[in-house]
């Protein structure tokens, strides 16, 4: 199991009073952090997993989580407003693609709104939920998973041309207590700056710096149709500016695919 010990002793200042709380297999650690939320926990505690039964992605979609991966919820407060939760998930983000960056050297980018990837191969994704009481919001909670010591086997099938995992891009197993601990050192840090300076402003431009969807033909499939655009840039609330055939739309959800390379 993840140690909690060999992730503590790593943090520095502002990550070094969270609180861990490890486990060998959960349903899910953003369901096991909504059930402390409802304990009354609502900031500066992390659940980590060894793997997940029932990991969830983007609607409610399945998370593949097997073992060799680093499946972890953070409970925090809404940072300046509710109305901020996208950039929380966009501020961790970054975290991940710096930490993982730090651990292994590998060139990794964010695809609009919330996936890790690597050469448009996803080796991590993102899970942001508000818990409310009535109009509220009591606490956010910021959901990851990064595929670290796996290989294309330990995925089903219809899934291998997609991702990819620290383990395949170095050759090399890491692990997976350093990579925590980088993570929650880079999230806890962005979540500091942005209370200190009251604005999102620095993580927005750092995240447009890494954000491989912008400049990009799209094709954006939501519930109500399917267009094509460019994507062109990302405004205060962290969505999706798109240039269409009609005009500019913005995107506050949908998936997006990539239809050419980057220019």
């Amino acid at each position: 199991m993840v140690s909690p010990d060999k992730i503590v002793r790593q943090l520095n200042p502002p990550a070094a009073d969270v609180r861990l709380v490890c486990f060998d297999k959960v349903d899910s650690t953003n369901d096991v952090a909504k059930r402390f939320v409802e304990e009354g926990v609502c900031d500066r505690l992390v659940v980590i997993s060894n793997c997940q039964s029932s990991g969830r992605g983007r609607f409610e979609r399945g998370w593949i989580s097997p073992r060799g991966g680093l499946y972890a919820s953070l409970i925090t407060k809404p940072v300046l407003s509710p109305s901020r939760l996208p950039l929380m998930g966009m501020m961790l983000g970054l975290s991940a693609v710096s930490a993982i960056y730090s651990l292994s050297a590998i060139d990794v980018h964010l695809k609009w709104p919330n996936d890790i990837v690597v050469d448009d191969k996803k080796v991590g994704g993102i899970l942001n939920e508000a818990v409310t009481e009535g109009d509220q919001g009591v606490a956010v909670i910021l959901g990851i998973g990064i595929n670290v010591n796996l290989l294309p086997n330990d995925y089903p099938e219809d899934l291998r041309k997609s991702i990819t995992t620290i383990l395949l891009e170095t050759g090399e197993e890491s692990s997976l207590e350093d990579l925590a601990a980088l993570l929650l050192n880079e999230v806890y840090g962005r979540i500091r700056e942005v209370e200190t300076r009251q604005t999102y402003e620095s993580i927005l431009s750092e995240y447009k710096s890494v954000c491989n969807t912008l400049d990009r033909r799209v094709r954006v499939e939501q519930t109500d149709g399917i267009f094509e655009g460019t994507a062109l840039n990302i405004d205060e609330y962290g969505a999706l500016i798109v240039e269409t055939e009609e005009g500019e739309v913005k995107l506050s959800t949908g998936d997006v695919v990539h239809l050419n390379l980057k220019t």
